[in-house]
């Protein structure tokens, strides 16, 4: 199926990788790499993520970082609405709609 990221959550992940990279050589390439590998997990099967709460979301953890990806399998495709730091304030980003084209 096919994934949208909203371009907030694109910038998240950039600031993210950015950050990372500014406090050890490489990490930003690395959480580049660690969110892309869960594109392709969520694109291959969005169900076996779970439910984020009674919201129509569902969460990836990335193993090797403190990031979440948040997204919703909408009916033409998977759409992205966040990249969030574990420590950041919860649900900040939960009325995002997805944009159009």
């Amino acid at each position: 199926m096919k994934l949208r990221i909203h371009s907030d959550a694109a910038e998240e992940g950039r600031d993210a990788a950015r950050y990372l990279e500014t406090r050890r050589k490489g990490y930003g390439r690395k959480l580049r790499q660690a969110i892309q590998d869960a594109f392709k997990c969520i694109r291959r099967s969005p169900k076996a993520f779970p439910k984020y709460g009674d919201s129509r979301f569902r969460k990836c953890v990335l193993q090797k970082f403190r990031y979440t990806i948040f997204f919703a399998e909408l009916e033409e495709f998977i759409w992205v609405a966040a990249v969030v730091h574990q420590k950041q304030e919860p649900d900040y980003w939960i009325d995002r709609a997805p944009e159009t084209d």
